[in-house]
Parts: structure tokens; sequence; C-alpha cells
């Protein structure tokens, strides 16, 4: 019998990012003797079936380097200028909505935000939202520093940039203010 080339075990280690049988074995929790026999009858349509669906169900998030400061920092002129570490495969059931294509994720580093994210808690923000956009986490550049806070607008109409953590220091300033903070998205997700 001969076997589709987009068919065979070949294509399927190429799909699963792996290189032998019992690696596919493993990640699909098939038994290992059934697999290796799929190098004469090709794999199973049922196996493509599972995979295509669970394509349907996960979102890659860009993760992005350095890690983004709750507590310290450090300075980044725009997004586009850090280093991209990989990705970050989540469930699409963690977003309310379909999220948009233009998500990155970061790691935190620091403890300004605790009890909300801890130190080595990412997060993960739409990067097309560069204005205020309502109460929330953002990733954000105040005073040459990348952090992630808590901003909203106080009584005066003045943003406030707020550490959770009482024993850091929370900001004021104005929200037309450019020179001093740059929003670079707004915070979808936290997986703490």
């Amino acid at each position: 019998m001969k076997i589709n080339k987009e068919d065979s075990l070949e294509a399927l280690c190429q799909v699963l990012k792996v290189e032998t049988p019992r690696e596919v074995a493993s990640k699909l929790g098939e038994n290992e003797n059934t697999v290796a026999k799929w190098k004469q009858r090709g794999v199973p349509a049922r196996i493509w079936k599972d995979l295509r669906q669970n394509a349907q169900n996960i979102v890659k998030v860009t993760k992005l380097s350095p890690k983004v400061g709750a507590g310290g920092g450090v300075n980044v002129e725009s997004i586009d200028s850090v280093e991209k570490i990989g990705e970050l495969i989540l469930d699409l059931a963690i977003f309310k909505t379909t999220p948009p294509k233009s998500l990155f994720a970061m790691q935190v580093d620091g403890y300004s935000m605790i009890p909300l994210l801890f130190s080595d808690s990412w997060v993960v923000f739409d990067s097309t939202i560069k204005d205020y956009a309502g109460e929330g986490l953002y990733v954000l550049n105040f005073r040459n520093t990348l952090m992630v806070k808590l901003l909203q607008i106080n009584e005066e109409g003045h943003l406030r940039i707020i550490s959770t953590n009482k024993d850091y220091e929370s900001y004021t300033t104005s929200l037309d203010d450019q020179s001093t903070f740059r929003i670079f998205g707004k915070v979808l997700r936290s997986i703490v």
C-alpha cells in the first residue's frame, strides 16, 4: 500500500516537532507499537482530525525579552526593539472573546504587583492598544522604565499608575503627558 507523503509518519513527526515514533507516541498518548505500525499503514485520519481540531483551539503568543518590571525594570523604547524568544501556546478558552493577532507575552520580574501578579508570572497583552482604554493592567514605559501596572483615572482626571503592593510607590501623571509614559499594550490575561 502506497502512503501519501502528507499522511506519513514523517509528516506527523514534522507537525509535532519530534524525531522518533517513540516521541510521537509519548506526545499523543498512543501505544508505541501502534505508532510504529503507522510507518507502513500511514497515520490514521482520526489523528489528523484531532490535530486540526486542537490547532483551532490554540493561540500562539510571541514571548518577548526582557522581563517586564513589577518593581524595577529596563528602558525599552518600543516593543519592536525587544528580542522575540519563542512562543507561548495557550488554549483559546482562556480568552473571553477571540483574541487579536497582535498578542505578546512578557514574564514579570518583581513584587510591586503582589497579590495580583507574582514574580515569574506571565502577562499576555494586546499591543494595538496604545492609549488608555479603561481601568486595567497595562504594559508601559514610565520614566524610562518598562513595567506592568494597574492604570485608572482618579477624580481629578489624572492617570494613576498603581502598584498593588503597598510597599511600592504608585504614581500620578497627566493622561496627555507622553513624555513620561507610553502604553505598549493592555493586558488581556495573566498566567500566575
